[in-house]
């Protein structure tokens, strides 16, 4: 199981939307992936290059690519998203407010240089 299907399981979403198809010989290139239309508009995504995203509320998952190793890449998100004014309540997850995020990360396929960054996002009623 992918990452962004661990996170989209985490989060209580669907099947995973992949990230741009590779283009077939004549076929235009797909387009870039966007977030869903109800993300959450006060959630800013760290650094990277968004790959995939999927969901709706309550429940959303993205994926990215970001420089770094997978060690890295986590204390960085945790980092950001404390920044934010989210607090840690268990290992790689946080919470503000109604909002929790699951933080997955997966070195990405023979590069310790980029890891795959996969958040599971959840609007809980409080």
């Amino acid at each position: 199981m992918g990452a962004l299907a661990v996170a989209a399981a985490l989060a209580g979403g669907g099947a995973a939307a992949a990230g741009p198809a590779v283009a077939r010989h004549g076929a235009p290139p797909a387009a870039a992936p966007r977030l869903p239309a109800d993300w959450p508009a006060s959630l800013r995504l760290p650094t990277g290059t968004l790959v995939a995203a999927t969901g709706r509320a309550p429940a959303w998952s993205v994926q990215l690519v970001v420089r770094g190793s997978a060690a890295q890449v986590r204390r960085r998100a945790i980092a950001f998203y404390r920044r934010a004014g989210f607090r840690t309540v268990a290992n790689a997850t946080l919470r503000r407010g109604a909002l929790r995020i699951v933080v997955v990360v997966e070195n990405r396929d023979h590069s310790a240089a980029k890891t795959f960054l996969v958040l599971g996002v959840t609007r809980t009623r409080r």
